[in-house]
């Protein structure tokens, strides 16, 4: 144990010490204070008289907000979803993360990354050659905790802020629709973008653009934005609104704050290009609406906002600790939330009706899109609201996201979960959620595997 004194703790040799996660962030609660007496000695050495003591105190017990059960199936889930991933051809698919949270306090009950380490290869000093694979490209780094640390783009998980901005903002009304061919050419005909269904979805209005997660919906949303004399940054606005682009505060180190790019950040991060390519244009609107191009988010991120989409603006900051308990006995319970309930933000919205309409279509994404997606669900003792993605990176295969909050009418849960390199996220991600809600509400997935689902 170490030596505390006024306002910090001093390390001796042999003092074991939390490096990361949890035991780095609240070391000071599990170190206690090294006990130690000051005496005075003759000449000889003989202890004469005792003028100080220092009685020794082990540090405290941390009760942590995780739940076991919920623990390991987040831990199963996701890597049941990396095996689906193989079965369906994407061999690269080794890494991803799976979280659920309580939306209601911001308590994490479950959270996975991988691939995963063990912690065990720390204790008495790690060898080089140890260090040297966790930290290689051939490992996929396995101490970035990928839930917390990883940032990736958002895909279509992100049309629900989109269309949080497009109602605000009287960019796309929820009467307005959109005749989605397959090719949308908005930004004119050598600038044409393909929605993910080729063939095309017909008229959308807004809602069903979440639900069938129709991009020229999206692309007009974002092409207008851009063109907005008022607000040409109203889509940006909306996001950091709903805390993408910024850290939630959880009690882990290694947080990522993601990205929310804008003019002023290409014109600044493309500083050695020239003014033509450093310019913000349409087609960067038109990609991040749909949460691709140059946007960043963590899997934490995601469902803290989904989060606060359940709960009409509300978002509390995830957190792990939950108690630390005195080892002797003595001293009562520091919680949490003594000192009032952390909330991160409130996300205020123009009209309820806006969010209505979003928690209509996001429960519309689970039981109206496509049979193959619904069949998984139907067994759950409540309903589900949330959300596919599939994200898209040059040179390696599509990224997989599935994000839901349940039950729908009442929500408490949060599960998200990511896959890199997975496929679609209703073809993958899914079944890391789907077992999580399993575990939670004791109703196993029994529908059979589908790898025809290509949502986006």
């Amino acid at each position: 144990e170490a030596e505390q004194t006024e306002g910090s703790i001093e390390y001796r040799s042999g003092d074991v010490v939390g490096q990361a996660g949890v035991e780095s962030r609240y070391e000071r609660l599990l170190q206690g204070i090294r006990g130690e007496q000051t005496v005075t000695i003759d000449a000889s050495g003989n202890v004469t008289g005792q003028v100080g003591e220092v009685p020794a105190r082990a540090g405290s017990d941390i009760r942590l907000t995780i739940d076991v059960n919920i623990q390991k199936a987040c831990e199963d889930g996701l890597a049941y979803a990396i095996e689906v991933a193989h079965r369906a051809g994407y061999g690269n698919a080794q890494c991803g993360a799976c979280v659920c949270l309580d939306c209601t306090n911001g308590e994490i009950l479950g959270m996975a990354s991988a691939p995963t380490f063990d912690p065990s290869v720390f204790v008495g000093g790690v060898s080089s050659d140890i260090w040297s694979q966790l930290n290689s490209e051939e490992s996929q780094n396995p101490l970035l905790n990928r839930a917390v640390g990883g940032q990736y783009m958002s895909a279509s998980t992100i049309k629900a802020f989109s269309a949080l901005a497009g109602l605000e903002y009287g960019i796309y009304s929820s009467s307005r629709t959109t005749n989605c061919t397959g090719w949308w050419t908005g930004n004119g005909e050598a600038y044409g973008k393909y929605c993910w269904n080729h063939s095309g979805h017909g008229p959308l209005n807004l809602r069903n653009g979440i639900v069938y997660s129709c991009d020229p919906v999206f692309y007009d949303i974002g092409h207008d934005f851009y063109y907005d004399e008022e607000n040409p940054e109203g889509l940006q606005e909306m996001f950091r609104r709903w805390g993408l682009g910024s850290k939630t505060g959880v009690d882990l180190p290694s947080e990522a704050s993601g990205r929310v790019p804008d003019a002023e950040w290409k014109n600044e991060y493309f500083s050695s290009y020239s003014d033509e390519d450093r310019a913000w244009n349409p087609g960067d609107m038109t990609n991040i609406v749909i949460g691709q191009g140059d946007i960043l988010v963590t899997p934490l991120q995601m469902a803290t906002g989904y989060g606060g989409i359940a709960m009409n603006g509300l978002e509390y900051t995830p957190h792990v600790f939950l108690s630390a308990v005195a080892r002797d006995g003595e001293g009562d319970a520091y919680l949490y939330n003594e000192s009032g309930t952390k909330e991160r933000l409130t996300a205020e919205v123009n009209d309820q009706s806006e969010l209505d309409l979003v928690h209509d279509a996001l429960e519309g994404v689970i039981y109206e899109e496509t049979p193959s997606t619904t069949a998984h669900f139907t067994n759950l003792p409540v309903r589900v609201a949330g959300k596919t993605g599939t994200g898209e990176k040059s040179g390696q295969d599509p990224y997989s996201w599935f994000i839901v909050y349940a039950p729908a009418d009442d929500p408490k849960y949060v599960v998200a979960s990511l896959v890199e390199q997975g496929g679609y996220g209703a073809t993958t991600s899914l079944h890391a959620v789907r077992h999580v809600l399993g575990v939670i509400y004791d109703s196993p997935d029994d529908a059979a595997v589908s790898f025809s689902d290509t949502t986006r």
